[in-house]
């Protein structure tokens, strides 16, 4: 099973948020374990 999830973060130096992805899967001893992660900033012309 996994899990992922998504939002978006505004820094104080940018004028557009970044997405941000972060990613879990359950492992065989029931439990959560991390298994991604990725920043995205958004195109100016977005």
């Amino acid at each position: 099973m996994c899990l992922n999830v998504n939002f978006a973060t505004q820094f104080d130096n940018s004028a557009k948020p970044t997405r941000e992805l972060i990613s879990f899967h359950l492992d065989n001893d029931k439990k959560w374990r991390l298994s991604g992660y990725t920043a995205n900033t958004t195109p100016a012309g977005a």
